[in-house]
C-alpha cells in the first residue's frame, strides 16, 4: 500500500513525532498532555493528526509477520487520540472526530479498523467520549461513511493484493474478488515453504498424494516415502473426520507440515442459480485460514501456501502441523482469539477438528466456520455472509 493513501502504521517511527506551527518547528513532546497545554500557542487541528503525537507512515500489509506491531502501533495512535478527546467537552470532542474520520487522508478510519480484536472496545471508548445520542448520530455515521471510501480506495489500487485485502477481513465477495484475481486462471495466496524445493517438485508430489487420495483409506495406511532431487518426503495419510480428499502429514528436511488436495467447488451461493461443473470456485475456507494465520491467531495453525487452479480443478493448501498434548482437559469448543477475530467454529463432524497444543486449543478445520465482522463494519456490495462454507447466504 502506498505512503500517504493506505498504509498501515509505521513500525519504526510510531510514537511522538514534532509538532509543527505553520513555519516554526515545536520541540518533542512526551505525551498529548502537552498538546493540550500549548492549545493557546498552536492551535491544534484534529485534520492533522500528526499534530496530535503520532504519524502514520506505512508498513506494506503483505509483511505479514509484521502484523502483531502494526496492530499494536494502529491502537496506541487510537488510543492516543482518545487520550486528547479526553481533555475536550463532549462538544468539542464531537468536532475533533468528526474532523478526524473525515480526514481524507483516512488514517483514524484505518487504524480504528485495522485491529478487529480492538474494534469493539475503541468504538465503545468514542460513545464514551461523545454520549451516545453523538456517537450515533454523527460519529458513526460518518465513520461508516468514511470506511466505505477507505475499502473503495483499496480495492481500486492495483498495487493492493489479495492476500492484503484478506488480512483485513475475510468475507469478501466473491464478485469483489474476481476484480482482483481471475478465476479462471491459477492465483496463489501465501509462499511455498523452502522444503519443498521448486514449484515443479511441488508439483510431483502432489500429483503422488493425489494418486494416494484416490485409492481407499484402508490401502494408504502405509504410503512409501516420495523422493525427488535428493529430498525424501515421508507421508502419512489423516484419515479421520468426513474429508473424501487428500489430507497428509508431510515431513520434510525434519520440519511437519500438513497438506491438502482438494478438488474445487462447482457450487457457490453467491452464483447458486448459475452454478454448474464446468465452473470452479477457490474455496472459502481458505480465506478464513488466511485471515486467521496473518492476524497471528493463537487458535488456528498457520497456513503457509495456497494455491487454486481452475484449469485442473483442484486446491493446494499447505498448513503448519500441530503437533497434538497427551492428554489435555483444555475446552476445545472454547476459542476465545477466534472469537475476537470474528470467526466462529461450528463443525460438528469428526472428533480431531480442534487439537489441544500445549494447552491450547487450535482449529484444524474451518470448513464450515461463519464470519461475523462487527455491524459498524458491514458494507453492502462487498461482503458476503454465509451459514457455513457449504450454506446459502442468509
Amino acid at each position: 500500500m502506498s505512503d500517504i493513501k493506505y498504509e498501515a502504521i509505521n513500525l519504526v517511527k510510531t510514537g511522538i513525532q514534532s509538532l509543527k506551527a505553520k513555519v516554526v518547528e515545536k520541540p518533542i513532546t512526551e505525551g498529548l498532555s502537552k498538546v493540550a497545554d500549548e492549545d493557546t500557542v498552536q492551535k491544534v487541528y484534529a485534520n492533522n493528526l500528526a499534530a496530535l503525537g503520532v504519524r502514520f507512515k506505512g508498513v506494506p500489509l503483505s509483511r505479514i509477520a509484521d502484523k502483531a506491531k502494526i496492530d499494536e502501533a494502529a491502537d496506541k495512535f487510537v488510543e492516543r487520540f482518545l487520550k486528547f478527546l479526553g481533555t475536550k467537552s463532549p462538544e468539542e470532542a464531537l468536532q475533533y472526530a468528526l474532523k478526524a474520520v473525515s480526514n481524507k487522508n483516512g488514517k483514524l478510519v484505518e487504524a480504528l479498523s485495522t485491529n478487529i480484536r480492538s474494534f469493539d472496545s475503541h468504538m465503545a471508548a468514542f460513545k464514551s467520549a461523545l454520549g451516545q445520542k453523538a456517537f450515533e448520530n454523527n460519529f458513526l455515521p460518518q465513520f461508516q461513511m468514511n470506511y466505505r471510501k477507505y475499502i473503495d480506495r483499496l480495492w481500486n489500487d492495483p498495487k493492493v493484493t489479495l492476500e492484503e485485502l484478506i488480512t483485513l477481513r475475510p468475507d469478501w465477495s466473491f464478485k469483489k474478488v474476481q476484480g482482483k484475481v481471475d478465476f479462471k486462471k491459477t492465483f496463489n495466496l501465501g509462499k511455498l515453504p523452502e522444503g519443498f524445493g521448486s514449484s515443479q517438485d511441488f508439483d510431483k508430489l502432489c500429483d503422488y498424494l493425489t494418486q494416494q487420495a484416490s485409492k481407499s483409506k484402508e490401502l494408504t495406511k502405509n504410503i512409501p516415502d516420495f523422493v525427488i532431487n535428493n529430498k525424501t518426503y515421508k507421508i502419512k495419510r489423516f484419515t479421520d473426520g468426513m474429508n473424501k480428499d487428500g489430507v497428509f502429514l508431510v515431513e520434510v528436511d525434519g520440519k511437519k507440515y500438513v497438506l491438502k488436495t482438494t478438488k474445487t467447488s462447482y457450487i457457490d451461493a453467491e452464483y447458486y442459480m448459475s452454478s454448474s461443473v464446468d465452473n470452479a470456485y477457490p474455496a472459502r475456507s481458505i480465506f478464513n485460514d488466511m485471515y486467521l494465520s496473518n492476524n497471528n491467531c493463537k487458535n488456528a495453525p498457520k497456513l503457509y501456501f495456497y494455491e487454486f487452479n481452475p484449469i485442473k480443478k483442484r486446491n493446494r493448501t499447505i498448513y503448519e502441523y500441530i503437533e497434538p498434548d497427551v492428554s489435555s482437559k483444555v475446552d476445545t469448543h472454547n476459542l476465545p482469539d477466534m472469537a475476537a477475530l470474528r470467526v466462529r467454529f461450528k463443525d460438528t463432524e469428526g472428533a480431531n477438528n480442534v487439537i489441544v497444543q500445549k494447552g491450547i486449543p487450535k482449529c484444524v478445520d474451518n470448513d464450515d466456520s461463519v464470519v461475523s465482522m462487527p455491524f459498524e463494519l458491514n458494507l453492502w456490495g462487498y461482503n458476503f455472509s454465509e451459514l457455513t462454507s457449504l450454506g446459502l447466504p442468509y
